[in-house]
């Protein structure tokens, strides 16, 4: 003799992100020789292996595709240096010396931020916004094994980059964020190679995102007018994640100012980790 019920109800809806954009940037500045350079390495293959799709399904091998690249002084551009500064790496320094002019010739792929208007956005590479290019005294501050990894769905270059990182220097962590979010930035098209070229910001069911790996304080930069590494880090993390970029932060024991500008940083308190 029942006649009605009364029951709650519960609903739940799954979606699935389509293509994918990750960016890993990773300190490799001198305190993270050793075990933490390990560490990291060992995360990064992980992550990888997680992220790649070992036999994606075919039409759908570039679905997801990862990014990498790594900072320490300052910034190895390598072969994209002359697009990003507007200048030949072979460059000469005029000096006088013992009462006459000399001049010193010598080449670089180490860079700086971006100065002017455009110094905290994604803007392309230009006359008026290009970045700065490092000078003769610090033409080697950058790590040989720095050059960015442009975006791919094909694990080996990035087990290869992996590998090959090596820790020495100082740490221009806003360097890191900034290039981090120029590998999966749309309007840096005409830099990657076409195979790289990051997804539109609006492209639909897509995601953009940007893993920070590092264990210490940002404390270098190229020109003090542009603010500290840490203020600048700031800038740049308020405008990636503006235009939708995810940013997950990841603290390899970092002192106390290193924490705070990764939480600072991550897209939330779920976004920041901090791996003992």
């Amino acid at each position: 003799n029942i006649n009605s019920l009364s029951f709650g109800i519960e609903t739940a809806t799954t979606y699935g992100i389509g293509k994918v954009d990750v960016a890993f940037v990773f300190d490799i500045s001198g305190s993270m020789d050793g075990s933490r350079i390990a560490d990291l390495k060992i995360a990064a293959r992980d992550a990888v292996d997680t992220l790649l799709v070992e036999d994606p399904k075919e039409g759908h091998e570039d679905d997801i595709r990862l990014s990498m690249v790594a900072y320490n002084g300052a910034f190895n551009a390598g072969s994209y240096f002359e697009a990003v500064t507007g200048r030949s790496p072979d460059q000469s320094y005029t000096y006088y010396s013992n009462g006459r002019w000399r001049t010193f010739y010598y080449s670089t792929t180490c860079v700086f931020e971006r100065e002017g208007s455009q110094a905290f956005t994604d803007a392309a590479p230009a006359s008026g916004q290009y970045i700065e290019s490092a000078g003769v005294y610090s033409r080697d501050d950058c790590n040989d094994d720095g050059v960015p990894q442009p975006l791919t769905s094909n694990r080996q270059p990035l087990y290869d980059y992996i590998t090959a990182l090596a820790a020495g220097g100082n740490t221009a962590g806003h360097l890191g964020v900034a290039w981090g979010w120029y590998t999966i930035a749309p309007s840096w098209s005409s830099i990657w190679p076409s195979p790289s070229t990051p997804l539109a910001y609006d492209e639909p069911d897509s995601a953009k995102a940007l893993v920070l790996m590092t264990d210490g304080e940002f404390n270098t930069v190229g020109d003090s007018s542009n603010g500290s590494s840490t203020w600048q880090a700031k800038q740049l993390c308020d405008k990636a994640k503006a235009a939708g970029v995810r940013i997950y932060s990841v603290a390899f024991q970092a002192p106390e100012a290193g924490r705070d500008v990764l939480e600072y940083c991550s897209s939330g308190s779920e976004y920041f980790f901090r791996p003992e």
